[in-house]
């Protein structure tokens, strides 16, 4: 189940002449609006913000966490960097975030067809995705996991390095420190593969039982970086194990969460790795040369969700420019940019947000690839 499902993200695009008025009639777009630069939730301008007010994190051994600023640019009430408030050491209580690991779909800023297509998927959002107003147009990697991953013995002290890293990162109750381990594994292996050209160009969706959600999909198995984008994600799952365990997805999840905290913590089933842990052979590289089996992840782009037949053609009808191939590099038709829609994926980004918090996650930090 996609990340809109689970935490009912959405993300704005105020400004355009597209209208969605007769789904019958070709829509038309401003093709001079910056979809990315007018949304609320993780613009480009936004997560520029966000990241010059986010302090540095440095995931080598001798890290103070607790010097760590992390902003949140809605309500102020953990930033200690843009509101000029000065560093303080934090209580001993701990907070909890909800985490995701996603690929915000962002055309080059050049490309002209590729940003109006995006507007044009930014418009389809609006109207019909319950999830626009909290995201951008993303792929959901990791779904959205809970940390601290658990709570130390009161009083302990124990650091990374002192025990098993599976069972030292299960015990840490700074949050912050959590994060910096988990980026460093993401940075890990993000460092071991490439950037790729994705192609959506495909319409599908997953039956629910009050209704469909519409998505953009690689229409093929072995389409341009499909497989790298699988075995990427892959990778991921397998130096995170502790976001399976820790997902939140149910409120039983959350209790076995709680009464984790009153009893020591069984060993992973998985591997995770630490600070220092080398990538595995089985996940250096590898890239297209791997085989995609019985994968649950599915990568797709949500456009909306339709409760019965009339709102499914409406989105059948608006889909279908995005789905067209020319083989021109600008083609139109009735005034509008038609597809493919094909997207450089070169990064991709941790969000967090504090549990009690609504509204867009913010960018913890973002990992190029190589």
């Amino acid at each position: 189940m996609s990340i809109e499902e689970l935490e009912e993200a959405r993300a704005t695009s105020p400004s355009s002449s597209y209208s969605f008025n007769s789904p019958s009639t070709s829509p038309t777009l401003n093709t001079n609006s910056n979809w990315d630069q007018t949304t609320n939730g993780h613009s480009r301008e936004h997560s520029d913000l966000t990241r010059a007010n986010l302090a540095t994190l440095n995931c080598q051994q001798g890290t103070d966490a607790e010097n760590v600023a992390i902003s949140n640019t809605e309500t102020g009430e953990w930033n200690t960097v843009s509101r000029g408030r000065t560093n303080r050491k934090r209580s001993n209580s701990t907070q909890s975030f909800v985490c995701v690991v996603a690929w915000l779909v962002k055309p080059e800023d050049d490309d002209v067809r590729g940003n109006a297509l995006m507007e044009h998927i930014q418009q389809i959002r609006r109207k019909y995705d319950n999830a626009h107003s909290r995201w951008e147009p993303h792929v959901t990697l990791i779904p959205p996991f809970l940390v601290p991953f658990g709570v130390a013995e009161e009083g302990s002290q124990e650091e990374i390095g002192e025990k098993n890293a599976d069972d030292a990162i299960r015990q840490i109750t700074d949050p912050f420190k959590t994060l910096a381990i988990l980026s460093k594994r993401i940075e890990a292996v993000c460092a071991s593969y490439s950037s790729q050209l994705i192609h959506f160009g495909e319409l599908s969706k997953f039956s629910l039982r009050r209704y469909d959600t519409y998505h953009l999909r690689p229409n093929q198995e072995d389409a341009l970086g499909t497989l790298e984008l699988v075995n990427l994600q892959n990778a991921l799952a397998n130096v995170l194990p502790e976001a399976h365990e820790f997902s939140r997805g149910s409120i039983s999840n959350i209790k076995r969460r709680q009464s984790q905290q009153q009893k020591p913590l069984p060993p992973p089933q998985q591997q995770s790795l630490s600070t220092s842990d080398p990538i595995p052979s089985s996940l250096n590289g590898g890239g297209a040369k791997s085989m995609i089996t019985d994968n649950a992840f599915k990568p797709h782009l949500t456009l909306g969700q339709a409760p019965g037949p009339i709102k499914a053609d409406e989105i059948n009808v608006l889909v279908e420019p995005l789905l067209l191939n020319s083989s021109q590099s600008v083609n139109r038709i009735a005034g509008q940019y038609t597809g493919p829609l094909i997207v450089k994926m070169d990064k991709i980004q941790l969000f967090i947000k504090p549990i009690n918090r609504s509204g867009p996650y913010d960018i913890f930090q973002e990992f190029n690839l190589r």
